[in-house]
Parts: structure tokens; C-alpha cells; sequence
């Protein structure tokens, strides 16, 4: 069965699309933040975009959907209905749409899928349906996968002026103003919106690990750490790439003890105790990663942080609650003896780039809400594996006769 997704002005659900975006999918005015959902909206939003000097494209809205709940592959036609309108026929414009997949595991967005992204046909200068088709480039989506879907729109009907303005609508009812969708032949199943994990929470203490990497290597436990301290980061003057929070100038991560055997998917959520100083341009990211007994190390989870301070959903001056929604590539099966591991990051904020200042992660923190407060939720319970003792058992010879 078709599945019919809806771009939505909606932040707070499930705002999970502060991510590290490619300069080609950012301007200035773009709204990012709202949610892909199956659910039709009520009242429409429009987004008013102003023009540039063509050839260019300009997107209105960036929209992302909760995570997979089931891998599949998306491989058939693409049907697409944007409404939108220019303000002058001058203008030049049409609606293009880019669909993305993002990785799970790492975070990182694929290439642009659409074979047909843009309508081909000109705007009018008032609001109207814009629907067309599309195939799409075969792509295997994990549980836990998103898919990203910018909306905007690109030269038509002539090079695109500037000086003009192009304005899309969504979040509208079904006919009327704001009714933008994309649909997929294939059936999609994603997790509740803003559903937490009913699993155990993991804590990142100062307490040194029993494994030795060449990073300082860090306890993560089942229980709050002794007192508060903080790593730190200035990765400079961006765009950076992801930058490893730092203790000393070392690289830190973080892992549990050994584990009990367990199968992980859905759902992780993560809670970072962060300051950006005078920086107000920084987005704080975790990965997590599997360590099996062999040493060998494994992503399964990647997260951006999405929580908003002071109107903005960068990390504020102030310390405070850095919340971080993500969920595990596929099913991830841990066997007796294995671990999880935790490393976090500073980055650019989607529409600015890092300034030279330094970022702050306060972590090992006695009590919630508070400095140090900082941990990571699963879906599943998590416990301790004890290997079993050995008890040698003595030899018994036989006694040597006279000969």
C-alpha cells in the first residue's frame, strides 16, 4: 500500500532535523525543524522565499521522518504534489522537491534520489496544486533510517530573477491551501513521533574504563557518576567536520562494561549536559557503536542534538539540557561479553557555521537536571554479564608401585 507523508511546521514532536545540512539544501529563510508525518494537516503554513539570480535553487522547507520501523527498499515511482505560487511571472520559478535518505548509523545523507525533481512548469502567481511524477533511484532504507525531503523551487519558464519571491504552502488540508505531499508506492512504517524509550538509562561517569584506546577511555554505567566535570572542544572558525570532545587535549569516549547478550533496535535517546559559551552557532551530535569481544567496533547509532534554547535549536551560553533523538541501524545483536561505546561531537549549526570559540560537555553529574547530568536512554534493559568462574579440578594420578 502507498504510503502518503506530509511536510508539517512542527518542531517539537519530533525535531530531529537540525542536522549538518549540505550548503546546496540552506539559505537564509528556510524553515527546518517540522516533521515528515502521515497524518494530514488543518491549518496551512506558507514559507515565503525570495529569489536569486539563476540558474539557482531555493528551498522553503526542509521536513524529516521519525525512524523506520521496518528496512525496505524504495525503488518504484514517486508521485509529488506541491502547492505553491511567485509573485510575479518575471520571477522565473517552479517547484523542485529533493528526497534524501539518512543513515541511521552515521547520519550522513545520501545522494539526491529523484530522477524528476523539478514540476517543469512554470508557478503562476497564485497559490495552485503542482503535481507530478517521479522514479527514484534504488535505494535500501535500515530500521531506524529517515528520509529527508526539502521543498523549494528552481528556474522555469526562463532564467530565475531575483528581486521576486516564490512561497510555498504545507501542512493544509486535504484540497485546500497547504496541501503538499510526496507518496510512495512502497508501504512505510516509522515510530511514534516523540515516543521515548522504555529501556535503561546509561550514564557517562568520570570513572576510567578497563579498555585502553588510544583516546582516554571512560566508564559508562548503569549508575549517575561522583561528581560533575567537563570535556571541551574549539574546533575553530567553521565549517567543521564533527569534532571529538576532548579531557586534556585527549580524545574521550566512553564504554560499559560488559553486557548481557541482547538484541537492540528502535529507539535511543540521548542527553547531553552542554555549553556553547560564546558560541551560538554549534550543534552537539553522539554516536554510539558496538565493541565486541574481539576488539572490533561497530556504528549503530547517530544522533544530532534537537533541542531548542531560547528560540533557537542551537546549544545556548547557558548549561542545559542538550536532548538528542536517535535510533539503532537494523536490529543490532550484542552476544555475552560485548559492550557499547560513546563518543560526542561538536559541529556546525545547520544554517551557521561554528565560531572560534570553545564548546562545553558536562558529564558524571551526582543528580538529574543539574550540571553532569548527561546519559543515554535504549529501548531495551541492558545488564551486566558476569563470566562464569572457573574452578580447577585437581588431577588425580595414579600411585607409582615399586617396581
Amino acid at each position: 500500500m502507498a504510503t502518503k507523508l506530509f511536510p508539517k511546521n512542527d518542531s517539537t514532536t519530533e525535531p530531529v532535523a537540525y542536522l549538518p545540512l549540505p550548503t546546496s539544501l540552506v539559505n537564509s529563510t528556510v524553515s527546518i525543524g517540522g516533521l515528515l508525518s502521515t497524518t494530514q494537516g488543518s491549518s496551512s503554513h506558507a514559507q515565503i522565499i525570495p529569489t536569486a539570480a539563476g540558474p539557482a535553487t531555493r528551498f522553503s522547507f526542509i521536513r524529516v521522518s521519525p525512524p523506520l520501523t521496518a528496512g525496505v527498499t524504495i525503488s518504484s515511482t514517486v508521485t509529488l504534489n506541491v502547492r505553491g505560487a511567485e509573485n510575479s511571472m518575471s520571477a522565473n520559478i517552479g517547484a523542485r522537491v529533493e528526497v534524501y535518505r539518512v543513515n541511521a548509523a552515521t547520519g550522513t545523507l545520501s545522494a539526491q534520489l529523484l530522477t524528476t525533481p523539478n514540476f517543469g512548469t512554470e508557478f503562476g502567481t497564485s497559490e495552485s496544486a503542482n503535481n507530478w511524477t517521479s522514479a527514484i533511484t534504488s535505494t535500501a532504507f535500515n530500521r531506524g533510517d529517515r528520509i529527508l525531503v526539502a521543498f523549494g523551487f528552481t528556474d522555469t519558464g526562463g532564467t530565475q530573477a531575483s528581486g521576486f519571491t516564490g512561497t510555498l504552502w504545507e501542512d493544509g488540508a486535504a484540497g485546500a491551501t497547504g496541501d503538499s505531499w510526496i507518496s510512495f508506492t512502497e508501504t512505510l512504517t516509522f515510530e511514534t513521533p516523540g515516543s521515548a524509550p522504555a529501556g535503561t538509562t546509561v550514564y557517562l561517569t568520570n570513572t576510567a574504563s578497563d579498555i585502553s584506546t588510544a583516546d582516554n577511555d571512560l566508564t559508562a554505567d548503569f549508575s549517575r557518576g561522583s561528581g560533575s566535570t567537563t570535556a571541551t572542544r574549539n574546533p575553530g572558525a567553521g565549517p567543521v567536520s564533527a569534532t571529538q570532545f576532548q579531557t586534556t587535549g585527549t580524545n574521550v569516549r566512553w564504554y560499559t562494561g560488559q553486557l548481557s547478550a541482547v538484541t537492540l533496535t528502535g529507539r535511543v535517546e540521548a542527553h547531553l549536559w552542554s555549553t556553547a559559551g560564546a558560541n551560538l552557532s554549534a550543534l552537539y551530535a553522539i554516536k554510539v557503536f558496538k565493541r565486541d569481544t574481539g576488539g572490533t567496533e561497530t556504528d549503530i547509532a547517530y544522533g544530532v542534538c534537537a533541542q531548542v534554547h531560547s528560540g533557537a535549536a542551537y546549544i545556548g551560553n547557558v548549561g542545559a539540557d542538550a536532548v538528542i533523538y536517535a535510533a539503532i541501524s537494523d536490529s543490532v545483536s550484542l552476544a555475552d561479553g560485548d559492550r557499547l561505546g560513546f563518543i560526542v561531537y561538536t559541529d556546525d549549526y545547520y544554517s551557521g557555521n561554528h565560531t572560534n570559540s570553545s564548546d562545553t560537555l558536562s558529564y558524571s553529574g551526582t543528580s538529574g537536571g543539574a550540571a553532569g547530568d548527561t546519559y543515554v536512554i535504549f529501548n531495551q534493559t541492558l545488564s551486566a554479564f558476569t563470566p562464569a568462574s572457573y574452578i580447577p579440578r585437581p588431577r588425580v594420578y595414579p600411585q607409582l608401585l615399586a617396581q
